[in-house]
Parts: structure tokens; sequence; C-alpha cells
């Protein structure tokens, strides 16, 4: 990184005033304020995110709750862990990458073994990613 001798030519008091005076000038544009992004994010626009928002918003309050009997814990023989699956030989539940996922893809959760915990068969929108995680707004709120 070049010092202040290699861009304005001196190093007195003067130049750390300009200097000074360029940066409150970097600071006062309207750029300087938008949020920090991630180099390679993908996102929808706000007003899509708050479009989806609200629309979950409403179906909360004007419809009524499914509610799905379910089993607290499902099995899954063993043998099946490891069952040939034409034309690959694959575990039964395959990793996902971020590189499948596109903004504004409609996404299920079929798996809830990490710390921030989504309950299985959540529903919610990729509303943004990066190289390494997918943004998603889900369909109903969790505590």
């Amino acid at each position: 990184m070049p010092g202040i001798r290699d861009v304005l030519g001196a190093e007195d008091s003067n130049a750390v005033g300009r200097l000074k005076e360029i940066s409150r000038w970097i600071e006062s544009l309207p750029i300087s304020s938008l949020p920090f992004v991630d180099m390679g994010f993908d996102t929808l626009e706000t007003s899509m995110i708050n479009s989806i928002n609200n629309h979950r918003i409403n179906i909360k309050q004007n419809f009524n709750q499914i509610n799905l009997a379910v089993r607290t814990h499902e099995f899954i023989p063993s043998k099946f862990l490891f069952v040939e699956r034409f034309p690959l030989w694959s575990s039964m539940f395959p990793e996902n990458t971020p590189d499948k996922f596109r903004v504004g893809d409609r996404v299920l959760n079929i798996c809830s073994i990490k710390r921030a915990y989504v309950p299985f068969g959540a529903r919610g929108t990729v509303v943004g990613k990066t190289e390494q995680k997918v943004v998603v707004l889900f369909d109903e709120q969790f505590l």
C-alpha cells in the first residue's frame, strides 16, 4: 500500500490534513452508508424480500394453521442407509452446496443437525447466498 508521501508528495501536517479531508469526503458519499456485503454475495432485491415476508404474514393471519400428525422420531432400517441408488452409490442424504441453489428457489429443510435449529420440513425461499452459505427466509418464524 502506498504511503502518504507516495500519494500526496509529502508527509507534513498539510498532507495529513489533506488526507483527513479526502477521508471525510469519501465517508460523506451515499455509497459509504450501504451495508457491507461479502464478495460473491447474490441476493434478491429488498423489495422482493419484503414482498415475500408480507405474503408470509398475510397467510399466517388469514389462513388456518396446518397441524400434521407426524411421529416425533422416524427410524430407517440400517440396511437402507447404503443401498445402491442407480447410477451412483450414495448415502441417503447427500450434502448440498450453495452452488446448487439460485436466489428465488423454494427450499425445504430436510436436515436439522446443526446449532441453528430449523424444524424438519420447514419451507422457505432462498433470498441470498455467498460462496459458503445460503440465506433462506422461512415461511414461518421459529423461536
